[in-house]
């Protein structure tokens, strides 16, 4: 919280630095009463749309206290640390290092240096008569099927290297709604009631005449200014497209890197 405010404290000291810099630079250009008084509207103006920059970005981190995915302190959580919940520095023989579901599906470790059990639940993929034929896969893959691993109620939060494992999941520590799935029951949860994941990005055109039913995502850009590509799994939209996991540049609740206003997020990917 200290270094939030912190920061905070530092966009106000930079805001008032550029309107004072703005202030002197318009003293000596500008004499009449008239002028002055457009002067006072132009620095209006740049206050508010530097306010807006302070207040617009969350500026939190994972390391905030606050932040969603900073479980320090939890009684599921004994280790008193950020990342073990979910990643190792060193593999130290546990058998989840190499989990058998990497980002290309060859069994080799996934590159995050993963720490956590992952989900073995079998899921109802997304289905649409106007999606693409093809364009999303028969299970999660990759990142998002990491994400499942809490987020699909099944998998206890404590169940990470060496953690306190109480069976305590993601619907009793945080509430149904951080549930993404439905149970459909034979052991079957179901993915259809949610945005689509693991849905390739390529290939998502109208099946009637094909016209583009999305952005181009190397043009389409999030609310902190990086392309929907960038936060793509090569061109497979995951979780984290649209979820910074991190809390690094997440910009409005649940960890969105958009805002939800008027569906701004929604839009920058959609075309409608």
């Amino acid at each position: 919280m200290l270094e939030l405010d912190k920061h905070r404290q530092d966009l106000c000291l930079s805001e008032n630095i550029a309107i004072k810099l703005l202030n002197q630079r318009l003293n000596d250009d500008i004499n009449t009463k008239g002028d002055r008084k457009m002067k006072r509207i132009v620095i209006l103006a740049v206050a508010a749309l530097l306010t807006l920059g302070m207040v617009g970005v969350s500026s939190a981190t994972i390391s905030d206290p606050n932040s969603p995915h900073n479980f320090v302190g939890e009684i599921w959580n004994g280790t008193g640390q950020i990342c073990k919940v979910c990643h190792i520095p060193h593999p130290m023989g546990l058998t989840r290092w190499n989990i058998g579901d990497s980002m290309d599906g060859s069994g080799q470790p996934t590159g995050l240096l993963w720490n956590r059990d992952v989900t073995t639940s079998t899921f109802a993929m997304y289905s649409s008569a106007t999606l693409t034929p093809g364009a999303i896969n028969a299970a999660p893959s990759g990142i998002s099927k990491l994400c499942l691993s809490c987020h699909d109620g099944t998998v206890a939060l404590g169940a990470f290297g060496g953690g306190n494992n109480d069976g305590t999941t993601i619907g009793t520590f945080a509430g149904p709604s951080r549930v993404v799935v439905n149970d459909m029951g034979g052991g079957i949860l179901s993915l259809q009631g949610t945005h689509p994941i693991t849905i390739d990005f390529a290939i998502v055109t109208d099946p009637v005449n094909g016209d583009p039913l999305i952005n181009d995502p190397t043009t389409a850009v999030f609310a902190n200014g990086e392309t929907v590509a960038k936060n793509l799994e090569g061109t497979i939209l995951q979780c984290s497209t649209c979820h910074d996991v991190h809390d690094q540049e997440a910009f409005s609740s649940p960890l969105l890197r958009g805002d939800i206003a008027g569906s701004q997020i929604c839009l920058t990917c959609h075309i409608k």
